[in-house]
């Protein structure tokens, strides 16, 4: 049987897996990443008002990695994307929603929309 981690992460933002520890530590948001290394979801629960965001963020990462893994000789083929638009995609589409320093602004910003 194969496990799916995004269903796991729906189902601890779903269930509140984990909320407990944000009443003593007076947080808004439960924030959950799922991820297999290569593809990255971000899930979300205003734990106020129970509202549940699905799927706030998604990307993959595996084509930058083929093309680093390319570039670097560790497998066979040219790389689809250079070194600089491989930084430009991780600095627009990966780090603004979850990186340590964004996640927390990235999350709230969608919940105040």
């Amino acid at each position: 049987m194969q496990h799916h981690a995004t269903d796991d992460v729906r189902d601890y933002v779903d269930s509140d897996t984990f909320a407990k520890y944000l009443e003593t530590l007076e947080k808004r948001y439960l924030v959950a990443i799922g991820t297999d290394g290569l593809r990255w979801v971000l899930r979300a629960k205003d734990v106020h008002t129970g509202e549940t965001k699905r799927d706030l963020a998604t990307v993959d990462l595996s084509d930058a990695i083929k093309s680093v893994a390319k570039g670097n000789d560790i497998i066979e083929g040219e790389p689809a994307h250079s070194t600089s638009e491989i930084r430009q995609f991780v600095a627009d589409e990966f780090l603004p929603s979850f990186a340590a320093h964004s996640v927390d602004e990235f999350v709230s910003s969608t919940f105040n929309d």
